[in-house]
This record gives C-alpha cells, sequence and structure tokens, in this order.
C-alpha cells in the first residue's frame, strides 16, 4: 500500500454485527446465569467485526436502555492476569480516565469462567473511531501523557506484566532468516506477500540499520498502554469517550509505546485529512508530548527510532510466524512496511 494512504484501521465506525444468542451456547449461559428478569424484554446480541486475534467481544442490549460488552479470554491467558487487568482498569476509572467501568456478575465477582474461558462484563460506551481531524490530533497528546501519568502511579502490587523485548537481535537474526531463504519467499508467504517482502527487503534492511546505529534511550519503565492507535480510541466528535484493549496496557519503557501510538495517530491524519506537510504534523505531535509529560522527557530525541522498532519487531514477529506456517497477521503487513517510511518522514530530524 501506499504512503499515508487508508488502511483497516481508517474506518471510523465500530462493527457490530447483529446475531442469534443461541449461537453461541456459552455465551447463552453466560447471559441467562448473570443478567436478571429478561423474560419480556427484548435481547440484541452483536459481535466485534474489529481484527481481534486474542479475545471476542460482544454487545448485549437489554431492553430500550441497558447496553453492556462482554468480553471472552482467549484461553491462554490465566485467570490471575485477568483480574490484575480488571484491578488496572478499576483504578484508572476511580481516576476518571476515560476508560470503561468494570463491572460485577451475579457472583459478585469481576471474572465467571464457561468450559474452556474466562468471561469479563464493562459497561458499554458508544462512540466512533479516531478519525484524524484536525481537532481530535490536537486533543491527543494530552490524553496520552494525563493516560501516562495515572499509570505511572499505579500500586506496585498490580503492576501489569512485562511488554515486549526490544533486543536489537531479535530483528538482525530475523532479517538474516529471511535472506537465507530468499528463494523460498513464494513458497512461505503464499502469492498475495511475496511479491510485498521481496521488494520491501532492501528497505526493511535499510531501517533495522537506522535502528541499530546509535544508542537509544527508551525513556521511563512503568505501566502504559502501548498500543493506541485509532480502532483503541473513542470519540464523540473532539471529545474522548473511552480508551479501550486494556490488554494493551504492559509493563514497559513509556517511550517504545508513545512513539509508536503517536505515528499511528499522525498517519491517521494524514490519510483522511490529506495536509502536505508531514514532517510540520510529526514536529508539532512531538513537541505538544515534551509539552505535556510531566516525567523524563530526553528519550523524546530518539522519537524516530523509537516508533521505528517497534514497527520492526511487529514485522519480525509476522516473519516468523510465516516460517511456522502461521498467516493470521499477514493482512497488516504491508500497513506495517508503510509505516516504516512514514515514520522517517513524520519524525526523522
Amino acid at each position: 500500500m501506499g504512503i499515508f494512504e487508508p488502511d483497516i484501521f481508517s474506518k471510523t465506525k465500530p462493527i457490530w454485527n447483529p446475531t442469534e444468542l443461541n449461537k453461541f451456547p456459552e455465551l447463552e449461559s453466560v447471559i441467562r446465569t448473570n443478567f436478571k428478569i429478561l423474560e419480556g424484554r427484548k435481547i440484541s446480541l452483536y459481535y466485534s467485526g474489529a481484527l481481534e486475534i486474542n479475545s471476542k467481544n460482544f454487545c448485549i442490549s437489554i431492553g430500550e436502555s441497558e447496553k453492556f460488552l462482554l468480553k471472552k479470554w482467549s484461553e491462554n491467558i490465566n485467570k490471575t492476569e485477568i483480574l490484575n487487568l480488571v484491578e488496572i482498569v478499576n483504578y484508572l476509572y476511580y481516576e476518571k480516565c476515560p476508560i470503561a467501568k468494570p463491572l460485577k456478575f451475579n457472583n459478585k465477582e469481576y471474572l465467571i469462567k464457561k468450559k474452556l474461558h474466562y468471561w469479563t462484563i464493562n459497561e458499554f460506551i458508544e462512540g466512533e473511531y479516531f478519525s484524524g481531524t484536525a481537532s481530535q490530533l490536537d486533543n491527543m497528546p494530552k490524553i496520552i501523557c494525563d493516560f501516562t501519568h495515572k499509570l505511572n502511579k499505579l500500586n506496585e502490587k498490580i503492576k501489569p506484566k512485562r511488554g515486549p523485548d526490544y533486543n536489537p537481535f531479535y530483528l538482525i537474526n530475523t532479517f538474516k532468516k529471511l535472506k537465507q531463504n530468499k528463494n523460498k519467499i513464494q513458497s512461505i508467504f503464499g502469492d498475495k506477500y511475496s511479491i510485498l517482502i521481496s521488494s520491501s527487503m532492501d528497505i526493511i534492511e535499510y531501517f533495522i540499520n537506522e535502528v541499530n546505529k546509535s544508542k537509544i534511550d527508551s525513556g521511563p519503565i512503568q505501566a502504559i498502554h502501548y498500543d493506541l492507535h485509532p480502532h483503541n480510541l473513542l470519540f464523540r466528535g473532539d471529545r474522548i469517550s473511552a480508551i479501550i484493549d486494556y490488554d494493551s496496557i504492559l509493563y514497559m519503557p513509556i517511550g517504545y509505546a508513545i512513539a509508536f501510538s503517536s505515528l499511528k495517530l499522525c498517519r491517521q491524519h494524514l490519510a483522511l485529512s490529506k495536509p502536505k506537510d508531514s514532517k510540520k504534523i510529526g514536529e508539532k505531535f512531538k513537541q505538544q508530548i515534551h509539552n505535556n509529560l510531566l516525567i523524563n522527557t530526553n528519550w523524546i530525541d530518539f522519537f524516530y527510532e523509537l516508533s521505528l522498532s517497534e514497527v520492526l519487531r511487529r514485522i519480525s514477529i509476522i516473519i516468523n510466524l510465516n516460517f511456522q506456517k502461521k498467516t493470521v497477521w499477514n493482512e497488516v503487513l504491508p500497513i506495517q512496511i508503510a509505516h516504516l517510511k512514514e515514520a522517517e518522514l513524520l519524525f526523522k530530524n
């Protein structure tokens, strides 16, 4: 795909597909045993059409006004980890962050298990995804920084799990393996993506060298939301109504998280609003982060390298998954490769 072109994250209306409760016996059991006085009231069920791998979200509408978000967690995520995330979200909610309040089931617990999966329930918040208007973009640096400040004060007892490893050898070894198998690209990636990979090898190598040519300051380590892309932000007009996908709150250097999120938000603005000067947009956003962040900001000098590091990490994961014959994330491969040049145009000094 081209630079700063609309992608799958440029769609601004959340997709909630209507479905029938009897198609999901596990969910039906959750609902029937945890919602009172359903008899005689209309129940409408919708499932999320978002690109999700680790969980499934359902919206249940009861009667005329009650709406809830039910989340089915991957069986790879354990009970302790989920409950810890619920505690973090509770903390953020009571700190008046734009977050969906966790609710308890009839058993007075935040979590129930049906068969192999755990379920949680939250209030349902209406809104559209971050569309990238100038006013929305102007609001985002303060929103990111305020959210980061709240997470900075998180009780150590509910610290989230550790974030990704940014060992440069992972990138180097992945690319080395890719080059060693360049004659097998078509059989590894298939017809649709083999041409993209073959034509992008020099580009990927160039940006790996860009990241590795200097010692990067990645900023203080704390709890941080590391994936604030447009579909993890709900807006009503210019006002944010919710930050979602709280499983993306991890304990890691803030630089990688903020720089990558900034890349995703700035490129959304450029994709949909079509202003001419990407460098000006990037510099303004970076300066607003610097102005609003009340903790260490030395890492901002490495904004470009930090955003590249997260993009390259994601590309490396997709490449390695294909070596394992797993193609679930291939749809976003063209997007991530385009992000390399977009990061350069936005943030390189």
